[in-house]
């Protein structure tokens, strides 16, 4: 269940939905699922300083990666409504009300389409750099 997201949401998280399945991480995902259970036989469960450690550096490299990912259409944005503000200021006859929700919408999809490249793309290193960040976790807890 998505519960309240929005259409764009909805569209990325099947997008990476396409791009697990389709970049063959689910079998890398298969594969260390069932190598956990070598690792980590049931009942054997040791928590360390290490695995803090761990997630720690892995939370930093998380919002770093949603960082750079969400900048370009963030100041895309900021720049466009700096636009519609002195428009405003310029050219008082123009309602910005009126003008700038479609204009901020057509610039959005817009930059959305060129960057939805760029964005599979990232996707594809994440994922690939996430099972490497499984086995560390694995041998972490080990």
């Amino acid at each position: 269940s998505f519960g309240r997201v929005s259409v764009v949401g909805r569209f990325f998280a099947f997008l990476f939905y396409a791009i697990f399945f389709a970049s063959g991480a689910y079998q890398g995902f298969i594969y260390a699922l069932a190598e956990s259970f070598k690792i980590l036989p049931i009942g054997t469960l040791s928590i360390h300083e290490g695995i803090f450690k761990f997630f720690i550096e892995t939370s930093e490299k998380l919002f770093l990666l949603g960082f750079k990912l969400a900048f370009p259409f963030l100041i895309t944005l900021f720049i466009a409504n700096l636009v519609l503000a002195l428009s405003n200021r310029l050219i008082p006859q123009i309602n910005v009300f009126i003008v700038g929700l479609p204009f901020q919408i057509m610039v959005g999809l817009f930059f959305l389409s060129i960057g939805f490249f760029v964005v599979v793309n990232f996707t594809v290193g994440i994922l690939k750099g996430y099972i490497k960040d499984m086995y560390a976790v694995l041998n972490a807890l080990r």
